[in-house]
């Protein structure tokens, strides 16, 4: 099996009329929205709107603290698929989720190793059924596409912060997700490595798109 074929078909991803309720406090209120499969979508907002609470939601993570006095409401649809926004979508969804990733805000990494061996552990847990050729084909593929090439002996605290957040996308692309979430991939980053960093993900777009086609 080569790298290529470890790729997943991408999906299109569609929300109507979701709505969570928290007690009497509304942290979502009727929101609707479609991504075409293969596309990127930006969802902008003040602090506290809600957005990383869409994001998970979509992702299948969302987690409330107060699940008794917690509501959900809307439709999900993933591909062709509708499904329940509420409890009643966790197992119907679940085939999805196995194709979904989500970045968090903030980066978290283990101890001090370097770039190649944090990748070549998570692709040994995320890639089980790969051969370890394939596993290390698959790593450089993606240090390639989010130039990070050159950076495998680098150990991770001595990356910056924009090189960080590049090495969460690739841990995640590992898993060869149809679905990316990013959740506020530019925080904490000035504004010259912000913008290399959506430069990077938009190039990587364009070109994942050229080699579907």
């Amino acid at each position: 099996m080569e790298a290529d074929s470890l790729r997943t078909v991408p999906l299109s991803l569609e929300w109507r009329n979701v709505t969570i309720q928290v007690g009497d406090k509304k942290i979502l209120d009727n929101v609707s929205g479609y991504v075409p499969a293969g596309e990127t979508l930006a969802i902008l907002g003040p602090s506290g709107s809600g957005k990383t609470t869409l994001l998970s939601l979509l992702a299948g993570v969302f987690r409330s603290k107060a699940q008794k006095d917690t509501s959900i409401t809307g439709e999900i649809i993933v591909g062709t698929g509708p499904q329940a926004a509420g409890p009643a979508r966790v197992h119907a969804f679940s085939r999805h989720m196995a194709y979904m990733r989500i970045v968090e805000q903030y980066d978290t990494f283990l101890g001090s190793s370097t770039v190649w061996e944090h990748l070549l552990l998570n692709a040994a847990l995320r890639l089980p059924d790969s051969t370890a050729e394939e596993q290390e084909e698959k790593i450089v593929e993606i240090l390639d596409r989010l130039r990070l090439a050159g950076y495998e002996e680098v150990r991770i605290p001595f990356l910056s912060g924009g090189q960080k957040k590049r090495l969460s996308v690739a841990e995640e692309l590992l898993s060869n997700p149809a679905i990316l979430f990013l959740d506020e991939p530019t925080s904490g980053l000035d504004s010259t490595v912000a913008r290399e960093v959506v430069e990077i993900f938009y190039d990587d777009e364009r070109r994942e798109q050229v080699a579907r086609e």
